[in-house]
């Protein structure tokens, strides 16, 4: 599984498998998404979450980068404006 946090600037990302974690950053104002290192540790039935505060773009890009690899569509977390008593 991979999990995505993307921020105004940069991007967290989680890889979660079997016996492996990794974590890493990417600066997506410097870098090309396409070549994040999160792609090269993706097997093909991974899922894919993904929460944003970023522009949509950035979010399908995403979603289309992964549907060209070959990966499952990222799954889209998103929040209310209200939830349990939390504003």
């Amino acid at each position: 599984m991979l999990l995505i946090d993307c921020g105004n600037s940069r991007l967290k990302w989680r890889y979660i498998a079997a016996q492996r974690v990794q974590t890493g950053v990417f600066d997506y104002h410097y870098s090309d998404i396409e070549n994040a290192e999160f792609w090269s540790l993706l097997n093909r039935d991974d899922a894919i979450w993904l929460a944003s505060v970023a522009n949509g773009v950035l979010s399908e890009q995403l979603q289309k980068l992964a549907t060209q690899k070959g990966f499952k569509p990222p799954r889209l977390a998103r929040s209310e404006a209200l939830q349990a008593g939390l504003t």
